[in-house]
Parts: structure tokens; C-alpha cells; sequence
């Protein structure tokens, strides 16, 4: 009977282990792959908005006024996206596992861009009579690119934090001690 209980708890203990094997933390190569994708769009937004002009738009002023605070609040906290970006490769570069926050954050950011630039290229091509063939495109290609960063970002953090979850379950023995 001993035997058999001492069978059992090494089992036990032992599963968190393999649990991990199970989820393992998204690899150094993916992170960082997706990381710089994400920075080539913020740096492809920052190009495209440099571009726009949204005064000119063939569009009520209500609408013209709320396209430019749109612009206005996704461009807001861009900096502290790359900075975040930057922080998690020097990371990522050095064997630490990347921060499931500031994943989230890109994510987050990510995802608000994809979908500006996405409306962006919409209303542009609606509203802007004077439009030049070759932004639309731009525009187009950018939101995209977004779209798939955004997708591609929202896998990482998602494995990252399954990964998350199995480590703190893992856990939860030991803290009962």
C-alpha cells in the first residue's frame, strides 16, 4: 500500500512536468519574428499617418472630427508600444521568457491600429476625391499587415498564456505545503 501511495505521489509531482511539455512557452524565434512584424506596421502606420489628410476629406465635419481623433488616440501611446517591443526582443534575445503584459499590449495596440487603418482605407477611398491610387494600395497592404501581426501576436500571447496557466497550476501543490 505504501508503494502504491508513494507511486501515486511521484506521479503526481512529476505531471507538472510533463504538463509543460504539453504547453510550452512560445519559442524565442516565433516571439521575436512576430515582435518585429508588429514594429514593421507601427512603423508603416507612422508613414501612412504622416500622409493623411483627413481636412480634406469630402465629409461631414462631425465625421472628419472624429476620424482625426481616432488618429489622434491610436497614435497616442505608439512610442510606449515600441519601447515595449524593444524591451521584450532585448528579452526574448537574451533567453527570458517575454512578458505576458506587455504582450497583451502589443496585442492590444496591434489590434487598434488593424482596425484604423482598415476603416482608414474605407473612408479614404470614399471620401477623398483626390485620391492617388498608389495610398490606397499603401493603405491597403498596411492593414493587412496589421490584420496578421495583430493574428499573429494574439497566438503568441495566447500560448504564453496557457503556458502561464500550467506553470501556476503546477504550483498550487507546493503553496499548499
Amino acid at each position: 500500500m505504501l508503494r502504491r501511495l508513494m507511486l501515486v505521489a511521484a506521479m503526481l509531482v512529476g505531471f507538472p512536468a510533463w504538463a509543460q511539455g504539453v504547453f510550452p512557452y512560445p519559442t524565442k524565434a516565433e516571439v521575436s519574428s512576430t515582435l518585429k512584424d508588429s514594429n514593421d506596421v507601427l512603423n508603416g502606420f507612422d508613414e501612412v499617418a504622416s500622409h493623411l489628410d483627413i481636412d480634406n476629406w469630402h465629409a461631414p465635419d462631425a465625421f472628419r472630427g472624429r476620424q482625426k481623433l481616432l488618429l489622434s488616440d491610436t497614435q497616442e501611446h505608439l512610442d510606449d508600444v515600441r519601447d515595449d517591443i524593444e524591451a521584450e526582443l532585448e528579452d526574448v534575445s537574451s533567453g527570458k521568457t517575454a512578458s505576458t503584459q506587455d504582450l497583451l499590449t502589443i496585442c492590444t495596440k496591434m489590434k487598434e491600429v488593424a482596425h484604423f487603418v482598415e476603416n482608414v482605407y474605407v473612408y479614404a477611398s470614399v471620401f477623398k476625391t483626390d485620391a492617388v491610387y498608389s495610398e490606397e494600395v499603401k493603405l491597403s497592404e498596411l492593414a493587412g499587415s496589421a490584420k496578421m501581426a495583430s493574428i499573429r501576436c494574439g497566438g503568441i500571447l495566447s500560448v504564453q498564456v496557457e503556458a502561464d496557466e500550467v506553470r501556476l497550476q503546477s504550483c498550487t501543490p507546493h503553496a499548499a505545503r
